[in-house]
């Protein structure tokens, strides 16, 4: 499995979760001893979740979106 797969199972898996219900599921997991802390790993899998899959590209004929002297 690449790092691109496990990321879409972890999306796919926490979507729609809080890093409450997260740290659940990771403290009730068979491997939760090997864990040192469930929140911190729930709350990076949360931001896993809920972030975009692909980033969008900038094309050269895009506008800057902040104050920026191009002069």
């Amino acid at each position: 499995m690449n790092m691109d797969e496990l990321l879409d199972q972890i999306r796919e898996l926490c979507a729609g979760k809080t890093v409450e219900e997260i740290e659940q599921d990771l403290s009730e997991a068979t491997v939760a001893d090997r864990i040192p802390n469930a929140n911190v790993l729930a709350r990076h899998f949360f931001a896993i979740s809920n972030e975009p899959e692909e980033e969008s590209a900038v094309g050269p004929d895009d506008e800057p979106t902040a104050d920026v002297d191009i002069d």
